[in-house]
């Protein structure tokens, strides 16, 4: 009879064990959820952060007239954020001096709007399942298998890397 109770105290045992790991993964992947949530309701604003960005692009003056000027801005944050960058390109230096300036005009810095651009460009990759870095995007490339259908875009996607390689360099 002692073996007995013994046997069941032990399974007894083993299910709430079980039931307890079960309870605390649970409540590990709600906190997840939940936190992944939050970031969802936050990623709504990315329309007012175009909005922001537009107002600014109105008032940007670009150094020496460059038409181009608010592109190779973007360009720069872009290149900065994708490839992980600490600083910007020297070349960038001349752009970030006039936004500085632009940005003087409402107390906002330039790492306040590199956030703003980091968070509408997470907003996108949240949205589209994207990933975040150059390096990030042709890793997942090279794991991709390419359907018949798909196949004539493996060629083009592959200059796209080299080509972003090549331009991104510092």
């Amino acid at each position: 009879m002692t073996s007995c109770l013994d046997t069941d105290f032990g399974r007894i045992s083993e299910i709430m064990e079980d039931q307890n790991k079960v309870i605390g993964d649970t409540h590990e992947l709600t906190k997840k959820v939940i936190d992944s949530l939050k970031s969802k309701e936050i990623y709504c604003l990315r329309d007012w952060i175009s909005r922001l960005f537009t107002q600014v692009k109105l008032r940007y003056n670009a150094p020496n007239n460059d038409v181009r000027g608010w592109t190779r801005l973007m360009s720069a944050f872009d290149q900065k954020i994708v490839c992980e960058k600490v600083n910007f390109r020297s070349q960038d230096i001349e752009y970030i001096s006039q936004l500085r300036i632009t940005l003087d005009e409402i107390q906002m810095s330039i790492y306040d709007f590199e956030l703003l651009y980091k968070m509408r460009q997470e907003s996108n990759v949240e949205f589209h399942d994207q990933v975040r870095t150059l390096a990030e995007a042709e890793e997942r490339f090279e794991r991709m298998q390419f359907s018949n259908k798909m196949k004539q875009y493996e060629e083009p996607l592959k200059k796209l890397f080299e080509s972003l390689r090549i331009w991104y360099r510092d």
